[in-house]
């Protein structure tokens, strides 16, 4: 099984910004999602 998270920003596009910066919470986000995907599999 594959799983791909693609996490859209990065580099020098951070994507929306305001609070927060979109690029620095999907990959916060995608860091943890493969961390449970893996101990799953």
């Amino acid at each position: 099984m594959k799983v791909f998270l693609g996490v859209g920003h990065g580099g020098k596009d951070p994507g929306a910004s305001g609070y927060l910066v979109e690029k620095d919470v999907n990959l916060t986000m995608a860091t943890a999602c493969c961390e449970i995907i893996t101990k799953w599999c």
